[in-house]
């Protein structure tokens, strides 16, 4: 096989590769989603609806944009809290 062809081959892999995990985490996102009602007792559209609809009716994107950065910033700040203090070995 030429080098032409076996670079072509594993771009396609690595394409499938990355489409497959895509559609992992697209699938798991979307099951959390599902599982907030009862979870939380409320729905992921009515919090965006909450925190970044406008009166008129339209979204605001930025708003929507930093409460994201917000919460990624949290998300990793309690990752960063348990990699430093691991509870496992508190124990």
């Amino acid at each position: 096989m030429s080098a032409a062809v076996t670079a072509a081959s594993d771009r396609a892999g690595h394409a499938d590769e990355a489409a497959e995990t895509a559609r992992h985490y697209a699938d798991r996102f979307a099951g959390f989603e599902k599982l907030l009602p009862e979870t939380l007792g409320t729905t992921a559209a009515a919090v965006v609806d909450q925190v970044a609809r406008r009166p008129d009716g339209t979204l605001d994107l930025e708003r929507l944009a930093r409460l994201t950065v917000a919460a990624a910033l949290r998300i990793d700040s309690h990752e960063s809290d348990h990699m430093e203090n691991p509870w496992w070995e508190t124990r």
